[in-house]
């Protein structure tokens, strides 16, 4: 019976390490998991930026009074990239704007915007694209 006092203590240690070590697991994956879904949220907000962002765009390019997209309809502008603005300020993110004109064919003009969504070091790119003339036929690129 003497030699069995300290296997109590020994059990005890051995128990309260081993429930350490699960704790800490636990918590390092739980940690994991926050951190991915944060980033994930912040990955589909930034999406929604650009696109907001472009589709904002659209509008003024096709509302406006006088015509924005005068100057890419010329001919001589064919290619012509004109950044509109930097950190456009859409919810808790910004958004940055391109607009590029290109020929598809020599009548047929299509213009181009690019829109970067960013919101907490995480940013997205998306582009719209339509014609000049009738302004449809429109397309988006993710």
């Amino acid at each position: 019976m003497k030699n069995r006092k300290g296997v109590s203590l020994i059990w005890v240690i051995i128990a309260l390490v081993f429930v350490s070590i699960m704790t800490m697991s636990i918590s390092t994956i739980a940690q994991s998991n926050i951190l991915q879904a944060k980033r994930q949220d912040d990955t589909l907000q930034a999406y929604y930026i650009a696109r907001s962002g472009a589709e904002l765009t659209y509008e003024a390019l096709i509302t406006s009074s006088p015509s924005l997209i005068i100057p890419f309809t010329s001919s001589s502008n064919s290619g012509n990239t004109y950044k509109l603005t930097d950190n456009i300020t859409i919810g808790s993110g910004t958004a940055d704007i391109l607009v590029t004109s290109y020929n598809v064919t020599d009548p047929v003009k299509r213009i181009r915007i690019q829109s970067i969504g960013k919101l907490n070091n995480v940013s997205k790119t998306i582009f719209l694209e339509f014609d000049a003339t009738s302004y449809g036929d429109i397309r988006w690129t993710y």
